[in-house]
């Protein structure tokens, strides 16, 4: 910004509520997803931007998701990752967010979780 006058677009989840605090010093205006037009919306699917890159992304949500919101259930965290992964373009032909070790799982909490949102595998492709 810069101390310059704009407007962006900012989506956030109910959870991310809080986040909002921290924005005192911009004029923020509320408005339903219903009324935002797609052409406002970014075609991050469409944008060229690596794999594994749109991976970091994904496992960033991940990570910052467990880090702040303690109260969402594992199995919510993924699912909404895995929503978040469709949203960017990151999941596979098959539509499986991007892969996570069986070890990094197992750090994370969620290898027992069976789900479509969990996509296990053994070592890092």
């Amino acid at each position: 910004r810069a101390g310059a006058n704009g407007q962006g677009l900012l989506l956030l989840h109910e959870f991310e509520r809080d986040f909002l605090e921290k924005l005192t010093d911009l004029t923020l205006t509320e408005l339903p997803l219903e009324s935002v037009e797609l052409k406002d919306m970014p075609d991050f699917q469409q944008m060229p931007i690596a794999k594994n890159v749109k991976a970091q992304a994904y496992y960033s949500r991940i990570n910052h998701v467990m880090r702040n919101s303690a109260h969402v259930p594992l199995l919510d965290v993924m699912r909404e990752a895995h929503r978040f992964a469709r949203s960017i373009g990151a999941t596979d032909e098959e539509g499986r967010p991007p892969e996570i070790t069986l070890e990094n799982a197992t750090k994370m909490g969620v290898a027992e979780i069976d789900d479509p949102s969990v996509h296990l595998v053994a070592k890092s492709s």
